[in-house]
């Protein structure tokens, strides 16, 4: 019996599970534009989001993620992260005129 659910816990491992993709967006800017890839693999344009804005979907270890935000004011901060079942997988910050921050990568 121990093997059986020895060999159901190597086929499902966690790591191959899906899992809870969060975007994050924050800075100085009065409102920034973004651009993003959703749980349906769809780009997606938002104009005018403000700090703070965050977007969450189901992806699972493979899934490309993808997001781009623009500031929409001179002299700004952009801060761009992504979350994977709570811990950041990848993160950038940029500054200036109408500053433009990308983060991608690959779910692992």
């Amino acid at each position: 019996m121990a093997n059986i659910f020895s060999f159901l816990a190597s086929i499902f491992k966690k790591k191959d599970l899906p899992g809870t993709v969060k975007y994050v967006l924050g800075g100085t800017a009065n409102s920034y534009n973004i651009t993003f890839k959703d749980f349906k693999k769809q780009t997606i344009q938002k104009p005018e989001v403000k700090n703070g804005w965050t977007k969450s979907f189901v992806g699972k270890p493979g899934d490309y993620y993808y997001a781009s935000a623009q500031a929409n004011n001179r002299n700004a901060i952009i801060e761009l992260s992504v979350f994977y079942d709570g811990e950041i997988i990848n993160e950038t910050s940029k500054s200036g005129d109408y500053a433009l921050a990308t983060i991608s990568g690959t779910l692992s």
